[in-house]
Parts: C-alpha cells; structure tokens; sequence
C-alpha cells in the first residue's frame, strides 16, 4: 500500500473509532496488547525480554510503572535480558461516569493521564551491522523519550456472551523524541492517536481474550540539521547530514490472543501468542520496521 494512502486509511480508521466510542457508554479497561501497559512477564520471540511493572490505585488517581529489558539478536546473547532498556510511568486520573441517556446509568468514562517513558542501550559485543539503522549502537549517547498527555475514552458492553473493550487516546507529545538516530538531543512536540479493542470470553476456569493495539505516531513539524547513518549507493552504511524530523512517523500494529486464569485473590495468569507489526518501541531507530511473532506469559489485574 502506498505510504499516502496507507496514512489516509490509518487516519480515517482512527476517526471512525474515535467517533464511535464517543457515542456509546464507556469503561476504561487495561489491554493486554499495549505494548506500554505495565504489567510484569516473560516473552520469548527469538531472544528473550522481561518486564517488570505494576499499578498502584491512590484515589482519585492511578500511578503505574514499568522497566523493560530486551535483547537483541545482532548482539552476542546471556541467560537474562540486557540490551535495550525501556522505563515507563504513568499518571491517570478517570472521570467520573456520565449518564449515556438523561435516564439511563450507563457507564461514560474519560481518561486523562501523563505518560513518560525514555529507553537506553547497554549492548554487548556488536557485529557487523547490515542496515543503516542497526548503526545507532555506535556507543555515542542517543536521546530517546517520550512525554505526552493523554485524553482516553474506553468502552465497556456485553453482546451474545462476549465482553468487548474499547479504547482510543489522544496523545499530545512534549519535551519528546522518537529519533535516537538522530545525533542531535532536541526534543519538540508532537501527536498520536491510539486504538485498542479488546474481547473476552468468560469460561469457568478463566476466560479466553484477543486483543488488537494500533498506535499512530504522526510525523513533527520541528525540523533539525543534524547527521544520520544511512545507506550509500555502494550499499554501505555511511554518515550523512540531513534535515530529520525529531518526532518521526511511527505505527505499531498489535494481535495478542491467550488464556488467563485466576493466580492469586488479585492477580491472573496470562499465557498468550503475540503478533507485531511495524514499530516495536523503545531505543530502535524510527525507520525500522519488524514483523515479530511471540509467546508469552504476563501476570494481569484479575478481571472481576
């Protein structure tokens, strides 16, 4: 699909939702297929990643956090995770539920939050890079971060047996930067727009769930000059001074199906296979995409 029309079609799905979940009753949900909800578990997709995260509930507000540790492939492996770290913290605070109907109480919520979030590498012994972009492992220090407010409404409803979740966000980028490839460290603002849906099936034992993400990162008007690896063409990887967005365009596309069961009074298990698309997070450079398969297994809030 041509980039235009690929990015007109994202936008207009984007909008389809974002209309859609302003007109029906709301609830705000955690999505297992958020790549930056913070929950604690071990995935394995070729190499292997940990994250350990939480969430603390401080009425009227909610503060989550989260480390992430990845490996790699292009750099030599160990036992535990040491790569790519990736650190996120999150305030909410939830609106309280408007009356869908003058009459009726059916649950209407809006989120809004401030989310941080930066990534660092610590790598290993590296090997020959391929691509232009395997080059900002080069030992210099790279600014990734990410600071943005949110407004989120979610959707919560219950058809032939199914619980289905809804969510879109808003997302307003401050003293943000998406572009460790970039040697420069200005940061600039920026938008993004977020789609989750989330359905579950409620068996006796626990319950059955698939869970679609979509994040669109919209490409910054904040230009730099600044250098950036890329390929020659001699098909070698060189340093060339360009004029780069700080705030780059991004897509991460998302399908996590699994099976959660009870663990503790307030925690599941969560054993899933995973699909992504697109851009994986954390400190990559903005012009890599991946396709990654996954399986994994989490430890969620127990859906009461």
């Amino acid at each position: 699909m041509p980039d235009l029309a690929k990015r007109f079609f994202l936008i207009n799905l984007h909008g389809i939702l974002l209309f859609t979940c302003l007109f029906i009753p709301l609830l705000s949900s955690a999505f297992q297929a958020d790549i930056s909800d913070c929950q604690t578990g071990l995935e394995f997709n070729g190499t292997p990643s940990i994250r350990v995260g939480d969430k603390l509930h401080l009425q009227p507000f909610t503060a989550e956090g989260m480390i992430e540790v990845r490996n790699e492939s292009r750099f030599n492996q160990s036992l535990f995770p040491n790569h790519n770290w990736r650190g996120i913290v999150n305030i909410s605070h939830q609106l309280y539920p408007i009356p869908y109907t003058s009459k009726e109480k059916k649950p209407y919520w809006i989120s809004l939050a401030l989310h941080h979030e930066s990534a660092h590498p610590t790598m290993g012994i590296e090997e020959t890079p391929k691509h232009a972009f395997e080059k900002i492992y080069d030992g210099s220090y790279r600014r990734y971060q990410l600071n943005r407010l949110v407004i989120s409404p979610s959707a919560h409803i219950h058809s032939f047996g199914l619980s289905h979740f809804m969510k879109t966000e808003y997302q307003f980028y401050f003293l943000s930067k998406n572009t460790p490839e970039l040697s420069s460290l200005e940061t600039a603002t920026g938008h993004g727009l977020l789609l989750a849906y989330e359905m579950r099936k409620l068996l006796s034992t626990g319950y059955l769930f698939l869970s679609i993400y979509d994040h669109f990162i919209f490409e910054g008007i904040h230009n730099t000059e600044s250098e950036v690896y890329i390929m020659s063409a001699s098909n070698s990887i060189v340093v060339s001074p360009v004029r780069y967005p700080i705030i780059n365009e991004t897509n991460t596309l998302v399908l996590k199906a699994g099976y959660v069961i009870p663990f503790t009074k307030n925690r599941s298990c969560s054993f899933y296979v995973k699909y992504l698309s697109g851009c994986i997070g954390g400190f990559i450079d903005s012009r890599e995409t991946r396709e990654v398969f996954a399986i994994g297994i989490a430890f969620v809030p127990r859906w009461k």
